[in-house]
């Protein structure tokens, strides 16, 4: 029997190729794959913002 429960965890991703200074968040992307070369596949870019340090919201809520 599997014990790492790996369906229970979500690896996101922060792209900050485009961020301007320490303040703002990067594009959020969730991680879908990652091939045998060690090269992730991402979902398409998702519309949050972070709205404290302990949560996340989408935008516009």
């Amino acid at each position: 029997m599997d014990n790492n429960h790996t369906e229970d965890y979500v690896l996101v991703l922060e792209d900050r190729t485009e961020v301007q200074n320490a303040s703002e968040v990067g594009k959020l992307s969730i991680i879908s794959d990652i091939n045998d070369e060690g090269e992730l596949k991402t979902t398409p870019k998702l519309p949050i913002r972070v709205a404290s340090s302990s949560s996340i919201t989408k935008t516009g809520c």
